[in-house]
């Protein structure tokens, strides 16, 4: 009997500690996925800084303006896309036209906030300076997706 108390005892041990350890791996990732965003914003910033000349006052605007943009919320029905849906349900056509409202809804949010982003972003620089970024993201955009094997197709 004590050998059988003894063994529940440890199962059940085992079970806190390793659910224990598992929320906390989850988030010892999130602390790390915070901090590359970070690196990578500081590296963006010094960038930016070193092609435009960008002042310190506007280095610290800058910086503002992307603490302050936030990564917007997905909805659980979004999240689960079509999955969830039955479609031998009466109302699934109903459900599927939610799912696209929902989708272009969220699509037009995150263009807006874009768009206000770099409205914002606009009001920090010169009239030079923001010709000069309009330059480098033209340069940006013609490489995209030039791989290696692309080179010679040109």
């Amino acid at each position: 009997m004590k050998t059988r108390s003894l063994m529940t005892s440890l199962i059940a041990g085992s079970l806190v500690l390793g659910s224990s350890a598992a929320v906390f791996a989850g988030q010892k990732a999130n602390c790390d996925r915070d901090s590359r965003q970070e690196q990578r914003a500081e590296k963006r910033l010094e960038r930016m800084t070193e092609k435009l000349a960008l002042t310190p006052d506007q280095q610290a605007a800058i910086k503002t303006l992307w603490q302050q943009q936030t990564k917007p919320e997905r909805s659980a029905m979004s999240r689960n896309g079509l999955q969830g849906l039955d479609p031998n349900a009466e109302d699934y056509g109903r459900q599927v036209q939610r799912h696209i409202e929902q989708a272009q809804q969220q699509m037009a949010q995150h263009m807006q906030a874009r768009a206000d982003h770099k409205a914002a972003l606009y009001d920090i620089l010169t009239p030079e300076q923001e010709q000069k970024l309009e330059q480098m993201r033209d340069r940006s955009d013609r490489h995209k997706g030039k791989g290696y094997h692309d080179r010679g197709a040109e």
